[in-house]
């Protein structure tokens, strides 16, 4: 769960935003059924600390993800996951009941998982969870607004 501290804010400082990152992502077939991906982002950004509110994106955000199609009987059979994390949320001078505060969230890894059965080319099922880890999140630092719970859903697809 986020971590408050009281800050300091002053009316209309000059904003002095400054960020500096990368983003690489590869994606690739180990067989012929069987899809790898994995993402790399850095993003760096400073501010004031008297900047009137600002939340930071997270510095590191990894994600690798995988789905595979079996072969046989069980060709129409798909599995996939996919695995995000990211480092560490920072926030100052949010408005709160107690005045501004700085909001801090921990690292957290986010894992969803799919299954899907192909009965025909047009008909498809798939089952999924999504964050499977049932982590417990906030979405956003500068308002409180938790991110998705555990969540399962069902999918019937038909094309024509």
């Amino acid at each position: 769960m986020p971590t408050l501290r009281p800050t300091a804010c002053l009316t209309d400082p000059p904003l002095t935003a400054r960020s500096k990152g990368f983003d690489v992502e590869l994606i690739g077939k180990v067989q012929p059924d069987w899809n790898l991906k994995a993402a790399l982002t850095r993003a760096k950004v400073t501010r004031q600390e008297s900047d009137q509110l600002w939340a930071n994106f997270p510095t590191w955000q990894l994600q690798l993800g995988s789905d595979y199609r079996f072969s046989g009987k069980l060709r129409p059979l798909q599995l996939g996951g996919f695995l995000t994390w990211q480092s560490k949320l920072e926030a100052y001078n949010v408005p709160s009941p107690s005045g501004r505060v700085y909001v801090t969230e921990r690292s957290k890894p986010l894992l969803d998982l799919y299954a899907s059965w192909d009965f025909t080319e047009a008909y498809r099922l798939t089952l999924a969870v999504t964050n499977a880890l049932g982590k417990k999140y906030w979405a956003n630092l500068d308002y409180a607004n938790y991110g998705q719970p555990r969540f399962f859903s069902a999918t019937f697809r038909m094309a024509f």
